[in-house]
């Protein structure tokens, strides 16, 4: 990167840390000198990134933590304050993503994917800003989706979840913002990653998927992390709750 960001001495909470984008955050914090908490369902990849992020020196944590469980959310930020005594950027990488025409959306679908992507933020988001608020000082980065921002037919869930994470996203950096806390976003498109591989390999949906981004391809998950890395560092202590795009250009068209 052309800009080396230093957080040396800074903890950094990452969800979702075990796979896809936020295993590139998790290791783009610790490459950049800052302590790494990762959360997350599967064990297994939470300890090998866990593994992964040690390699850079840094002391790491990896907490099993499903958002579906407010308990679990709970427990897990617990953990990371005992551990290290603060936290000081927390990124909201968590998510899942379910599809179905907007009359076949089951109820079950619906409550899992706001349970997940919009719930599981916002209890998170508040969680830890707690301790943020007490310290006067925070960074949170959620991540979003440019489907926040645009209408995709079979994707009501995920929409909505992720336009709610774009509102929660303001509100919180409205309120916080005088208390030296910064609450941002990143809304990517379609990236390299395990959820998105499962989508692209069915039939017809890589075509229109490209089809809709003028960079012609999708992102590899490095490439999201330099704009996580700014929001969360001091050269972004005027940027407010702002939901920075990183889509090939797929909303400008």
């Amino acid at each position: 990167m052309a800009i080396r960001y230093d957080f040396s001495g800074r903890v950094a909470l990452v969800t979702g840390g075990s796979s896809g984008l936020g295993e590139a955050i998790a290791l783009g914090f610790a490459e950049a000198g800052a302590q790494v908490v990762i959360t997350g369902r599967n064990q297994t990849r939470l300890d090998a990134v866990r593994a992964a992020v040690a390699t850079h020196g840094n002391r790491a944590l990896a907490i099993k933590a499903d958002l579906r469980r407010r308990d679990e959310i709970r427990e897990s930020v617990r953990k990371t304050l005992d551990a290290f005594g603060k936290i000081d950027i927390l990124v909201n990488s968590a998510g899942i993503f379910q599809t179905a025409p907007v009359l076949e959306t089951a109820d079950e679908l619906w409550d899992e994917v706001l349970a997940v992507n919009l719930s599981g933020t916002f209890l998170y988001c508040r969680e830890v800003a707690k301790s943020m608020v007490k310290a006067s000082y925070g960074r949170i980065v959620n991540i979003a989706s440019v489907d926040a921002l645009t209408a995709v037919p079979g994707e009501v869930a995920y929409c909505v979840s992720k336009s709610g994470v774009v509102a929660l996203t303001r509100v919180f950096a409205v309120e916080l913002a005088k208390s030296g806390v910064h609450v941002n976003a990143v809304a990517p498109c379609d990236f390299d990653t395990p959820m998105v591989a499962e989508y692209l390999s069915q039939p017809g949906n890589l075509e229109a998927t490209l089809s809709a981004v003028p960079a012609g391809r999708i992102g590899k998950p490095s490439e999201l992390v330099p704009a996580v890395l700014y929001l969360a560092s001091e050269e972004a202590s005027m940027t407010v709750g702002h939901t920075l795009v990183v889509d090939g250009g797929r909303t400008i068209i």
